[in-house]
């Protein structure tokens, strides 16, 4: 059976394979320092160079609804909020969007390049949906620097959870918050 690379993961040290065999193994591996194998998927074998060291943040997996775009993200977000604004509530067709945020260059597209769908400028603040289901799969903001996830679109958990609620002041009229998180008519420190 051959294998297929789909790709070099997070920090270029991850290979995500399909189809893998003993030979494709060694010859990756080629004697180096212990891996870690991560099955992804039935077929799909994650291996990965980097030793899970305490304080190393973990790599988690992202995808879209028909799972043609994949994601892996560093589990290091700098911050955790339900955003309310209806730009959110209209991509997401929901009361509200739970988004993380990382700086960009911490998320990697594992597979789906070609299937992305753009909505705003490159240049500027976008989202990317899939071009096949329309999922948003994430956006980029703050002039590129950084990456909204949204955090249903992660397969695996984040060690980070929800701190706030932003854009209140745009919040759905139908829907109660009844958490005790704070609440922010716009942007904290807006």
């Amino acid at each position: 059976m051959m294998a297929q690379v789909l790709g070099a993961g997070i920090c270029g040290d991850d290979f995500f394979l399909k189809d893998w065999d003993d030979a494709v193994f060694r010859s990756i591996v080629n004697g180096q320092a212990p891996v870690i194998l991560t099955v992804r998927h039935e077929h799909t074998v994650v291996i990965s160079r980097r030793q899970n060291m305490p304080g190393t943040p973990t790599a988690l997996t992202g995808k879209c609804l028909c799972g043609a775009i994949e994601y892996a993200v560093e589990d290091s977000f700098d911050y955790a909020m339900n955003c309310h604004c209806s730009n959110c509530r209209r991509t997401t067709g929901s009361a509200f969007k739970p988004i993380a945020g990382i700086k960009s260059e911490r998320l990697r597209l594992v597979r789906g390049e070609n299937d992305r769908l753009i909505y705003g400028s490159l240049d500027e603040a976008h989202d990317v949906h899939c071009g096949i289901c329309g999922s948003l799969v994430y956006s980029v903001v703050r002039d590129g620097a950084y990456a909204h996830v949204p955090m249903g679109t992660l397969v695996d958990a984040p060690s980070i959870r929800p701190a706030a609620h932003i854009f209140t002041g745009s919040k759905a009229p139908w829907y109660e918050i009844t958490d005790d998180l704070p609440q922010y008519y716009e942007f904290p420190g807006e």
